[in-house]
């Protein structure tokens, strides 16, 4: 893998640069100092129409205000990858700042070629905005910390999103659900556990629950590994919905495969399908056409979705009578079952650096400026009178309701990201931080009864009363946020990604040379034990033959970042 990045390093180093859009300020004052900014033309494509807009105005109205003459330069998104890599490899036509989605090697190698100014060089001339939010003890350290190379040292920036209100640190959370409408027409009870589910779903069939004469009636769940994160039964058994991830009852890397849960999950599965109530064959993803098709057929008694939205499935579904209820079971004795959840907190993969051409004074001025409200606001809504306005409790609401992306570029409207994305200048979605409600920060919730008795909260139940009469979407919306209050289970994430620090070269080769057979056998091992084809009982011989593929050194490579993000080495 090193030999063919070299190569390709070297064919690109000959390439010619391709050509790039450029935004410059008028002729800039003497007393401004100049930053350039590289990035791409990323998901919509409208970073063309970006000059034109009230939004490009004022933020060259408040940087040239700071002294600095910013300068955006963007590629095509289908020559980013080809010029980005040429540039950085010649060294010609960089920019002070540019947004990178490159590799852990590439971004180390600029590093060692001193071709970086870290954010910790930048934050000494902080004015303490940044300084503090990206502080180790601040509100987004997790910035700090998924940006600090081996070293110990805050090289780059990665964009962030959060919610506008989280419990314990999360946003939302996901749920098993199962007709409750079929129990009450069978005048069955919710199961209590994971055999009484399994006989509840064959009652289904066998008394024929739709009412469609054919017996049909099944659950729908990933069995697949790679969609593990889909099944929302593993949680039951304590599993971490991912073939390798964090364990939230341990807090340590692990395989799905060492899980105590492990063998009982199969066996779960295996039970579903040999009564006929669960087929192989559907992939159960949350979001999918295929899986909206299988549930549009009014057959399916059990499946998984976000909890606070699972009355959408009701609707899908395409009976009047359906209604999906959230049921959490215990799969093994004296084993805490895990809940897949969302992060308050989501880090974006690419990096945005600093160069070593940037001017370090300035540099600080523009990241200062990028933790505030103001660009915040402009980043995720756009201009008063423009986009928004507020109402009598000082809540922000559109203006643009309805609009389409044409008619908000006609009238030169929209706000940074809705020209940007976040493949140009840092986006900070801090919600958390800066969205009110009746004038009050909405910030951060201990448990679910501060949300429920907040203003805040209370406005949410009340549009769910307005939409819902029969009140089933405010209980959705309590639950979820029990859930994520953990009372009953702990709470996981599925991103990897969430939670690791930058990796060394020698941890990026590990994962060169293991990842991709590892995860193919990874893979086959948990299809064919499902399906029968291995015997569970050898599991262990298996595992020697994944430990052989380099398990226990990629789950070390994992755990040393883990490790690295927390701080705890």
């Amino acid at each position: 893998m090193k030999h063919l990045r070299k190569a390709l390093a070297l064919a690109l180093a000959l390439a010619l640069a391709l050509s790039v859009g450029v935004f410059s300020t008028a002729a800039a004052d003497g007393d401004l100092t100049t930053v350039t900014v590289l990035g791409y033309n990323q998901g919509s494509a409208r970073m063309g129409y970006f000059p034109d807009s009230a939004a490009y105005a004022w933020l060259m109205e408040k940087t040239q205000a700071m002294g600095i003459d910013l300068k955006l330069d963007y590629v095509e998104s289908d020559q980013y990858s080809t010029t980005i890599t040429t540039r950085l490899a010649t060294g010609v036509d960089l920019a002070d700042m540019m947004f990178l989605e490159i590799d852990a090697v590439t971004l180390n190698n600029l590093i060692q070629r001193g071709m970086l100014t870290s954010v910790d060089t930048v934050l000494e001339y902080s004015d303490g905005t940044a300084a503090g939010f990206l502080a180790p003890d601040g509100e987004y350290a997790a910035i700090r910390n998924a940006g600090t190379g081996p070293d110990g040292t805050f090289w780059v920036l990665q964009g962030l999103l959060t919610g506008t209100f989280n419990i314990k640190g999360w946003t939302g959370a996901y749920s098993v659900g199962i007709r409750q409408d079929w129990l009450d027409k069978l005048e069955l009870p919710m199961p209590t556990t994971t055999d009484e589910f399994v006989d509840t779903l064959v009652a289904f069939r066998d008394n024929d629950a739709n009412g469609n004469g054919i017996g049909d009636e099944k659950a729908l769940f990933a069995t697949d590994l790679s969609l593990l994160r889909h099944s929302g039964i593993a949680g039951w058994y304590g599993l971490i919905m991912n073939p390798i991830g964090l364990d939230p009852n341990t807090d340590k890397l692990t395989t799905v495969f060492y899980q105590d849960g492990f063998k009982g999950y199969i066996e779960f599965i295996k039970k579903m399908v040999d009564a006929g109530v669960l087929s192989l064959a559907d992939s159960g993803s949350l979001y999918t056409t295929d899986t909206q098709a299988l549930i549009a057929q009014n057959n399916i008694g059990a499946m998984y979705y976000q909890t606070a939205s699972m009355y959408g499935r009701d609707d899908l579904s395409g009976d009047e009578n359906a209604n999906y209820v959230p049921i959490s079971l215990q799969g093994v004795e004296g084993l805490t079952p895990t809940t897949r959840g969302d992060y308050n907190t989501s880090i974006y993969t690419g990096y945005y650096a600093m160069m070593n051409t940037i001017d370090v004074q300035a540099a600080a001025k523009l990241l200062d400026f990028f933790f505030t409200k103001d660009y915040w606001r402009w980043c995720s809504t756009g201009l008063q009178g423009n986009d928004y306005d507020f109402d009598e409790n000082g809540n922000a609401y559109s203006l643009t309701t309805g609009w389409s992306g044409d008619d908000i570029i006609a009238k030169g409207f929209g706000g940074g990201r809705f020209y940007m994305d976040r493949a140009n200048l840092p986006i900070f979605v801090m919600n958390s931080t800066y969205d009110t409600f009746n004038g009050e920060t909405v910030g951060t919730f201990q448990t679910a009864a501060e949300v429920e008795a907040s203003a805040y909260g209370q406005d949410l139940l009340a549009k769910d009363d307005a939409a819902d009469e029969t009140g089933k979407r405010r209980a959705l919306r309590l639950y979820a946020w029990n859930q994520m209050e953990q009372k009953d289970s702990v709470m996981y994430q599925t991103n990897i990604a969430t939670y690791l620090a930058l990796p060394t070269d020698e941890e990026v080769e590990i994962l060169d040379m293991y990842s991709t057979d590892l995860d193919m056998a990874m893979t086959d091992l948990f299809i064919d034990l499902v399906k029968g084809d291995k015997d569970l009982d050898k599991l262990d011989t298996y595992l020697d033959e994944l430990k052989a593929l380099g398990l226990d050194d990629v789950i070390g490579v994992y755990q040393a970042r883990y490790d690295r993000f927390k701080g705890t080495k």
